[in-house]
């Protein structure tokens, strides 16, 4: 891949890395100032509240005038996030507002990415390189956190704060170097307006794509945000806990480089139910291992089982919605997204109130192996 292509994959990783190397760091610096694991899923909700609301005005901004505003937007908003974490990130309210400015900049500029993706001919085979090019982000992110972490069990969150607005400044330098390809205002998409969400509700499996999606993207989000809390309770140095998550971005780029073939064997509606199985069961599992090399076990299978859901959905949302509201359904796509990860992490919460941490695991398992008996119901449709 050439050109645009591959400047779009070098945005796709830098952003990802950027948020799951900061995504951590945040985890580590509340335990710091005293933040109980209860509140943890208050304050990673907070990525999500103000970019729930962005989320379908963002998606019609970039049916009405392309992707590029909706780009540059996302990168302002993304190194305005990280540099807040170092001026102001020593208390909670620092965190709370450095936080809503990173969701809103991780938003903003997934939107921009997928939309120009979704314009890319093939798209399972082009999605499927957009979610490796994130795997490889997701996967860099915690492998500064383990590089930079040392050996105790919380690392110097100072010090990757620096790293990640570094990973940002580099993000915007790639946007400003990606010039998406002109596009004509769309009148169709103008006219649509608060109608658009009507009509793209009325998509055969839509809504079903949405849940599905939500729920492995939030899984994903407390994954990260958990893990060190877990490992902590373990008393896990902080390089350990970030090779673990690692270890789970990487068996995610294995699960999407396999795609295509298991597209082939089992369908896209067979591939997804197979996914959400075996990652129920992974996530429902990790409490229970003390060992390490259970750990990496459970996470190896649990990072390539939540790997296959992203492009599937990505490509599925794409392809079904009308072209001049594509923007409009992925934005849909990532609302429902933002809902999941606003609302399990408060139940997460409360379950770690009541249950400890391995609540919080259990009550994921529990959302993904309801999301994949509501998917088997379904009527089916192209995924």
């Amino acid at each position: 891949m050439k050109g645009r292509g591959a400047l779009l994959l070098t945005h796709a990783v830098l952003l990802q890395a950027t948020i799951f190397l900061v995504r951590p760091t945040i985890s580590y610096r509340a335990l710091d100032i005293g933040v109980s694991a209860p509140w943890l899923g208050a304050l990673a909700a907070c990525f999500t509240i103000a970019p729930l609301a962005l989320a379908l005005p963002a998606g019609r901004l970039a049916d009405r005038r392309g992707e590029r505003p909706v780009l540059v937007a996302g990168s302002v908003f993304a190194i305005a996030g990280c540099g807040l974490m170092l001026l102001i990130g020593q208390g909670v309210v620092g965190l709370v507002v450095a936080s809503v400015l990173l969701g809103c900049g991780h938003l903003y500029t997934m939107l921009g990415e997928q939309s120009l993706v979704a314009a890319r001919g093939d798209m399972v085979r082009a999605f499927g390189r957009f979610a490796l090019a994130q795997s490889a982000g997701q996967a860099a992110g915690p492998l500064v956190v383990a590089a930079l972490g040392g050996s105790g069990t919380h690392p110097d969150t100072t010090r990757l704060f620096v790293a990640g607005l570094v990973a940002a400044c580099a993000m915007g330098g790639v946007t400003v170097l990606l010039r998406p390809p002109a596009r004509t205002p769309s009148t169709e998409a103008a006219k649509a307006g608060p109608g658009a969400l009507r009509t793209l509700l009325r998509v055969p499996d839509l809504p079903v794509a949405v849940l599905s999606s939500l729920t492995v993207i939030a899984t994903i989000d407390l994954l990260v945000v958990y893990l060190p809390v877990l490992g902590a309770e373990r008393g896990l140095a902080a390089s350990t806990v970030g090779m673990l998550l690692t270890i789970r971005a990487l068996a995610s780029v294995v699960s999407r480089l396999l795609l295509p073939g298991g597209t082939r064997r089992l369908g896209r509606r067979g591939l997804l139910l197979a996914s959400l199985a075996g990652s129920t069961a992974a996530v429902a599992l990790l409490p229970a291992g003390h060992a390490i090399w259970v750990l990496v076990v459970l996470v190896v299978f649990a990072g390539f089982a939540l790997g296959v859901g992203q492009p599937l959905t990505m490509a599925w949302v794409a392809e079904v919605a009308p072209a001049p509201l594509r923007g409009t359904a992925l934005s849909l796509r990532l609302s429902g997204n933002r809902l999941g990860q606003t609302v399990l992490p408060a139940v997460a919460g409360l379950c770690a109130a009541g249950l400890g941490t391995a609540g919080v695991f259990w009550t994921l398992a529990a959302s993904l192996g309801t999301t994949g008996v509501l998917a088997a119901a379904a009527r089916g449709g192209r995924a």
